[in-house]
């Protein structure tokens, strides 16, 4: 079942850990925010798809000024 992401924060701190890092890895790669799609089965991990994050246009320019 779905839970908040502040669940697996307060419950299992490293996967949380390990999680916001492949995030923030895979934002530089595709030096855009992304969606993850994830299962944490037996306190393991696994990252099952990785995509650019669709935003809309003013989201998309606040992004931009925040980068200069």
């Amino acid at each position: 079942t779905p839970q908040p992401i502040s669940d697996l924060q307060n419950l299992m701190p490293d996967v949380y850990d390990k999680l916001n890092g492949y995030v923030e890895m895979l934002a530089d790669k595709f030096d855009a925010p992304v969606d993850v799609e994830f299962t944490v089965e037996s306190g393991k991990l696994y990252v099952l798809q990785v995509r650019k994050a669709k935003l809309s246009p003013l989201a998309a320019a606040t992004i931009a000024v925040h980068r200069q």
